[in-house]
């Protein structure tokens, strides 16, 4: 995960990126069951870990798409350029659909999530850090408010609350 620009300190890009540290995790374990013996109990940890996958990935980019993405429209970014993300998350929630009943499709859900995750934290996260001012950030905390958007309980209450 990237930290060189301190974004992780503003509290919704703090608890975006503790949802990617979880959403690696289960993804360690799962890539560890696909490459072991098939067996019965293989695949039955392999589902259960995928619902877990799938319980994470709509909220998070939900919290994504309606705070992040909508400000990186209104500080005038190229739409192309959060569309592109934003086209991953379709394309990643539809290889979730597809991995729960074609487990081959399970190494291909993991090196997209991967990347995927790899560019949040070293580009988006960064790019929202620099380019989003502290009424920027207010407005983000708002939208997820009005669209009924929390954060979950795991979120990190000693974020500061701003960077200036």
């Amino acid at each position: 995960m990237c930290d060189y620009c301190d974004c992780r300190l503003i509290p919704e890009i703090g608890a975006l990126s503790i949802e990617h540290e979880r959403v690696l995790s289960l993804m360690a374990t799962l890539r560890r069951l696909d490459n072991a013996e098939p067996s019965p109990a293989i695949a039955e940890e392999s589902t259960r870990l995928l619902t877990e996958l799938r319980v994470e990935f709509a909220p998070h980019t939900r919290r994504e798409e309606v705070g992040l993405f909508s400000m990186f429209d209104e500080v005038g970014i190229d739409a192309d350029y959060t569309k592109r993300f934003a086209d991953d998350h379709v394309d990643i929630a539809d290889l979730l659909e597809r991995s729960a009943t074609d487990h081959g499709a399970i190494t291909d859900l993991l090196d997209r999530l991967d990347r995927h995750i790899l560019e949040e934290e070293t580009d988006v996260y960064p790019a929202a850090r620099q380019l989003f001012s502290a009424a920027h950030w207010a407005e983000v905390h708002d939208r997820l408010g009005a669209a009924g958007i929390t954060h979950h309980a795991h979120e990190n209450s000693t974020m500061q609350t701003e960077l200036t």
